[in-house]
Parts: structure tokens; C-alpha cells; sequence
């Protein structure tokens, strides 16, 4: 059996288990609008329902610690060697999107049975982008495990395929493509955001959160801190509709990761294709539309792709639209809630002290996080009352904490301190 057909198993178990215990207006469409376009039931078919995933309890997985920003108290070693083969390194890319399209829906089955409208809702239609990557890489032809003539056909039936499928987003839509690319050295992942700007304008944007190709991302220095940070969501804007309809681009594109060479490179991606999408410089897209920077992750979280799923999820590349760091903490908050959701009924004394010190540390960073949102970027007003479901769900959590965790008190700690 080929190692890449553990690919496809990969997405097939993030679709049904993932990890743990069982393994609006100009901005975007809403899923629940007329004339919306999913492209997860394009590729998976309109009879089939979306994943079911559990992450139970979620607070104990390895996606939650990275969202939450709780690896940073955790001891880091340099993966295995294994981990940089490509179907390992996939296979954790369905993972780390796994994990964050399982939150978005999460929250919107909690509001469902509470009445509420969910927190997440604007980043509904970014989910199913998101589900639609994950199908896509199943697709990929090297996930067959073919070669040769065999895989060359497989090829174009997956590039006819992905056509469809792009000339069916519909106006102010997006979605999320595996994107990267193999040379016989190594392999680098990262992954597209295709959007439909309307007027027959599309804008395609790289998220690279690894080191590979970064020196073409534009970069700042953060104020306070004085650290690098990169656009590390880069955006080519203004494209013609007949560019991205045309398959000539998707080939050359996709190619790069279907058939391993040493002109796949970094330099090919931003240098050759990227520009003649719209026939301008790749640096004169800066000022073109909205523009975040961000301070990019170290190797061994960079290997993990949990900060680069997020920016998938989380950016949405058009003006007015929430910035990635503010919807990166309603997605955190929404995770939080989840965990809380799960202790809520505990008795007292009845938590484990690793859990405890888990959660601890995770309303800490909540909070931390929370701090660092700056309020001129946020231009639809909602950044008050998220700041105060922020500290309400904080507020609970460590009551609910403080009473779990307590001990009980016999004939010897009776009237002790």
C-alpha cells in the first residue's frame, strides 16, 4: 500500500472521529442565505452530512493547548524525523483543520439548543471553505497512491473536478485549498484562500506559517515587543474572473505538489504565479486591501499547522470584515465555553489537578489574549460586548474551578486557613 493513501484514511477520520477520546452584506454569505454555494457538499455530494467529530473532554487535546496558547508551558522537542514525510505531514494538516471547523460547529449546536444565536456565525461559511480543503486533499491525485500514466489521468479528472468547483463560488464566498508544494527534498504546506470579491473580481490569498517562502511576506515590527512579524496571510487582489476560470493556473499550481521536482520551489510560487494573476508585483498588493501582521510560529509549532489552520479559519480577505486576531478570540472563547460546558455539572472535589491546572492556564491566556486585541481594528462595534462575555465566561470558570477543585473538610482541616 502507498504511504499516501494514509492520506486519505486521514481525511476520512477527521471527518468522522477527529482527536481525542474517539479520535453578512458585502462581507460574506451565510450558509442559511439564498444562493449560497457549499462547497463541502459540491465535493462530498448534496446526500452527504457533515463530519461529527469528538474531541472529549476537549480540553485535554493538543489543538485546544496550541489554540489557547498552553504549549508554551510545555516542554517542546523537534518532531521525528517520520513527521516530515508527506503523507505525515498532511495527515496533521487534516488534524489542525479538524479541530477548528469541530469548534465552529460546537458552538453553533450549543446555541441551537439554547435559543442563542452563536458567536461564531460569521465564521460559518469560512468552516465549510475549510471542510472543503479537507475533502480536497482526499482528492489530491497522489492520495491515490497512482503514478505514471495513471496518475497523470487522475490529475486531470482532479483539475476538471476543482474547475467546477471554483466557477460555482459565488460572489463574496471563499474557500480554503491545500496548497504548497514537493521537491525531492523536502515537502512544504501551506494553504489558499480563493474568494469571489464580486464584479468579476477574485483575490487569492497564501497562508504560510512556516519558514519556507516567508521572505516573500511583507514584515513589520511589532511596537511593544520589538519581535518580527509577517503578513503572514498574503493576498493578490483585483484578479479577472478569467484567470481563476482558466485551468492553465490550477495545473501549474497543483502540480507542485502532485509531482515532486526541484523547480517546485518557494521562488516559482511567488515569483512566477503569484504575479501573473493580476500583472503586477507581488509587493504592490500591500496597499491593495486589508493587511495583518503576525509574529510567525517557531519550527516545531510551525510543524504542527494548529497556527496556520487558525489563519485559515479565522481570515477573511475583504474590507470590513473582522481582523483574524479579534475572530482568533471569539474562537477562543467559543473553545473555552466548550470546555466549561463539560465541567459545569461537577460535583466538588471531583476534578482531576491536571485538569484544574489546565483550565487555570487557560483563562490566564484567555485573558492575555483578550488584552492585546487593539480597538481601532475592530470597525463593527461588537468588541465591547465580546471583552464582556470574555470576562463573564472567565468570571464562571474560575468559580466553577475554585468549587470542583476544593477539598473537603474533615475533623482536621476544620477551622484551619
Amino acid at each position: 500500500e502507498s504511504g499516501m493513501s494514509e492520506v486519505e484514511e486521514a481525511a476520512k477520520e477527521a471527518e468522522e472521529a477527529g482527536e481525542g477520546e474517539a479520535g453578512g452584506g458585502p462581507v460574506g454569505f451565510k450558509p442559511t442565505d439564498g444562493g449560497y454555494f457549499n462547497p463541502y457538499d459540491f465535493l462530498a455530494g448534496e446526500d452527504s452530512r457533515e463530519p461529527k467529530r469528538k474531541f472529549s473532554p476537549i480540553y485535554r487535546v493538543k489543538p485546544f493547548w496550541a489554540l489557547l496558547r498552553l504549549d508554551t508551558y510545555i516542554r517542546r522537542v523537534a518532531p521525528p524525523p517520520e513527521s516530515r514525510a508527506t503523507s505525515a505531514q498532511y495527515e496533521q494538516l487534516l488534524k489542525a483543520l479538524s479541530f477548528v471547523c469541530h469548534v465552529v460547529q460546537e458552538n453553533h449546536r450549543a446555541a441551537r439548543g439554547s435559543g442563542k444565536d452563536p458567536s461564531l456565525a460569521f465564521l460559518r461559511s469560512n468552516q465549510l471553505g475549510c471542510e472543503a480543503c479537507i475533502r480536497l486533499v482526499a482528492l489530491l491525485p497522489h492520495s491515490a497512491g497512482a503514478s505514471g500514466k495513471a496518475l497523470d489521468g487522475l490529475f486531470l479528472n482532479f483539475i476538471n473536478v476543482f474547475v467546477s468547483l471554483v466557477q460555482n463560488i459565488q460572489p463574496h464566498q471563499q474557500i480554503v485549498l491545500p496548497g504548497g508544494w514537493q521537491n525531492p527534498d523536502r515537502t512544504h504546506l501551506c494553504l489558499y484562500i480563493v474568494r469571489n470579491c464580486g464584479q468579476e473580481k477574485w483575490s487569492f490569498t497564501v497562508v504560510n506559517a512556516g519558514r519556507d517562502g516567508l521572505e516573500y511576506h511583507p514584515c513589520s515590527f511589532n511596537e511593544d515587543s520589538g519581535k518580527e512579524t509577517r503578513q503572514l496571510a498574503m493576498s493578490v487582489w483585483d484578479i479577472p474572473s478569467v484567470r481563476l476560470m482558466d485551468s492553465t493556473f490550477w495545473v501549474l499550481l497543483f502540480r507542485m505538489q502532485v509531482y515532486p521536482h526541484r523547480n517546485n520551489t518557494a521562488e516559482f510560487l511567488y515569483t512566477k504565479l503569484l504575479p501573473a494573476l493580476n500583472d503586477r508585483p507581488l509587493l504592490s498588493n500591500l496597499d491593495a486591501g486589508p493587511a495583518e501582521f503576525h509574529s510567525p510560529p517557531g519550527p516545531i509549532a510551525a510543524a504542527t499547522f494548529h497556527d496556520l489552520a487558525r489563519l485559515a479559519l479565522t481570515t477573511t480577505p475583504v474590507p470590513g470584515a473582522r481582523p483574524a486576531k479579534y475572530a482568533s478570540l471569539l474562537l477562543m472563547n467559543a473553545a473555552v465555553e466548550l470546555s466549561y460546558s463539560h465541567i459545569e455539572d461537577a460535583p466538588p472535589s471531583s476534578m482531576d489537578p491536571e485538569d484544574t491546572r489546565i483550565l487555570k492556564l487557560t483563562g490566564r491566556n484567555l485573558a492575555n489574549y483578550a488584552s492585546t486585541v487593539d480597538p481601532s481594528t475592530v470597525s463593527d462595534g461588537t468588541l465591547g460586548a465580546s471583552l464582556s462575555a470574555t470576562w463573564d465566561l472567565l468570571d464562571r470558570l474560575l468559580k466553577k474551578l475554585n468549587y470542583s477543585a476544593s477539598r473537603p473538610m474533615d475533623q482536621h482541616s476544620h477551622g484551619l486557613p
